[in-house]
């Protein structure tokens, strides 16, 4: 939905007009003046005065109008000393406002962007008038968050300052308000001097990779959406667990503190097969033997299921994998693990969820990746014996 862009310049101000009406009956104007900025909008036959436009007006690096980059923009446009709002899609136009109009607008932009998103976000939802925005400026930032969030912030308030949004939707900005909310985020960024918003996005989905500063180097790459981030992080995240829990079993102090603490992904594939291969040289045989109960799944051709500890033991040295730190997992029922012949040496550990079995992870020697035929080859037997269990029940 693009509108119509009208420009009216004038002695003392500059017009913007968009105008929706071809597909909604909505025209939006922006004047804008050296210390103010008044946005209207005209729906239905109504006029009414706005703090937000409800749209960015400028893209992501302020060359040009959000809509249209075709329309150029007026040169003597009342600009602001602050390229940081053109990273704040949502809010954009509240973000210019009260810059326009007041300089402590300016200060909190520059020096906190994220606070000042929260607190133009609350001020529009809670309808506070421009005076009232005007004063929370002067008042301490701790006070603010305390009034928005409703409970006192036990994190200094420059955690919110180091975070980077990507294209400030509000999907990050509604993210932001839920990690001030959790103080386990800013205990564990204290340290940190940037907190990109994509390593808040996973580390709330895997709460194990809190801090950890291999995100950074995750992240590196640039992508347009906090959910490009995901593929794969299902995998870091098992890695990262497998890694502390093999610094465990070694008995290595802060073995969590040690795992976050490597800065790259490559360096916690080190650490893991370093662990992992001194875990497997020390591992002692169970005596007596623990043997697993059977799982209600037959075993497929090439695809061996695993009974008990000592068989779990020499399926990890075998495979320099950490697998036989899974004694307790596979114990309980809650992973059933499989040696796998065919089509490649592989393992394979599956869970039964709600009475269907699915695929945990499967891997070659030393966590390398297998085939799709593999994979293939085991979903099918899967998808069989689900089937069976359906027909069962049925």
């Amino acid at each position: 939905m693009c509108p119509d862009i009208k420009i009216i310049e004038t002695e003392k101000s500059i017009i913007l007009i968009f105008d929706f009406t071809e597909a909604i009956d909505s025209v939006v104007s922006i004047e804008m003046k050296t210390e103010s900025l008044v946005v209207k909008i005209q729906a239905h036959g109504v006029c009414e005065y706005a703090l937000d436009a409800g749209f960015p007006l400028y893209s992501n690096d302020g060359s040009s109008f959000y809509f249209n980059k075709n329309v150029p923009i007026p040169e003597n446009t009342p600009w602001l000393p602050a390229p940081k709002l053109f990273t704040f899609s949502y809010l954009q136009t509240s973000f210019i406002k009260i810059c326009t109009e007041s300089f402590r607008g300016i200060q909190m932009l520059e020096s906190n962007p994220c606070l000042l998103w929260i607190m133009l976000d609350y001020s529009i939802k809670n309808s506070l008038d421009k005076m009232q925005i005007h004063s929370w400026l002067g008042m301490k930032r701790k006070d603010i968050i305390k009034i928005i969030i409703g409970i006192n912030f036990d994190g200094d308030e420059k955690f919110i300052s180091k975070i980077d949004p990507i294209t400030g939707e509000s999907n990050e900005l509604n993210l932001i308000i839920r990690t001030i909310k959790n103080p386990q985020f800013a205990s564990a960024y204290a340290h940190w001097s940037r907190i990109p918003i994509q390593v808040l996005y996973i580390a709330e989905r895997y709460p194990t990779l809190h801090g950890a500063h291999y995100l950074l180097d995750w992240c590196s790459e640039n992508h347009d959406r906090m959910s490009c981030y995901l593929p794969g992080s299902v995998e870091l995240n098992k890695l990262t667990e497998d890694t502390i829990r093999a610094g465990k079993e070694l008995n290595i102090k802060n073995s969590r503190n040690i795992v976050i603490s490597c800065k790259t992904v490559d360096q916690l594939n080190k650490l893991h097969d370093a662990w992992v291969d001194s875990l497997n040289r020390s591992r002692r045989h169970y005596d007596p033997d623990i043997e697993f109960d059977r799982p209600d799944i037959q075993e497929h051709e090439g695809i061996k299921w695993i009974s008990s500890a000592n068989s779990l033991v020499y399926e990890g040295v075998e495979m320099g994998h950490c697998i036989a730190t899974y004694v307790d997992k596979a114990r309980s029922g809650k992973s059933i693990i499989f040696s796998v012949y065919y089509p490649e040496r592989a393992t394979l550990e599956i869970t039964n969820r709600n009475g269907i079995f699915n695929i945990i992870e499967i891997k070659k020697e030393r966590n390398k990746n297998v085939s799709e035929e593999t994979v293939n080859y085991i979903r099918e037997w899967l998808d069989q014996e689900n089937k069976k269990r359906r027909s069962f029940h049925t």
